[in-house]
């Protein structure tokens, strides 16, 4: 099963949505993680890639206090989902979504990937659901 990293992307009040074609609903930015890839690697990677933008992991779960522990970012949902390819097959593929800031802004678009994307309000989410993935409207509301 392939694994996805996807993450709300956050700066001030808004949230970065892509479209990876003309013909998709808006979603979240991320990819594929690669082999060997751990999953926080991978979304620090594919940011970067996209976007050319450097992210820290905001929804961190900070328990203990030792110098030789190292704790990761706690993902907000991880879920399967499955879809009928434009081949005919079934597609299933673990996602791990994840709250994310921008650290640092050299904004660079990797317009081979990214057909388009927007820095959306909540509201603009809302009022733009029949655009925009139903995970990622369920999601919002978790945070």
């Amino acid at each position: 099963m392939r694994q996805v990293v996807r993450c709300f992307l956050q700066d001030n009040d808004k949230i970065l949505l892509v479209k990876h074609n003309e013909n998709t609903l808006w979603t979240l930015p991320g990819g594929h993680v690669e082999d060997g890839e751990s999953i926080f690697d991978a979304i620090e990677r594919e940011i970067k890639e996209e976007f050319n933008l450097k992210i820290k992991l905001t929804n961190d779960n900070k328990y203990l206090n030792y110098s030789h522990i190292k704790e990761f970012s706690k993902p907000l949902s991880i879920y399967t989902i499955s879809y009928n390819s434009p081949k005919h097959w079934v597609v299933t593929k673990l996602e791990y979504i994840f709250l994310a800031k921008v650290v640092s802004w050299e904004l660079k678009v990797q317009e081979e990937e990214i057909y388009d994307y927007k820095w959306f309000t909540r509201d603009e989410i809302n009022n733009n659901s029949s655009h925009i993935y139903s995970q990622i409207l369920d999601l919002l509301n978790l945070f």
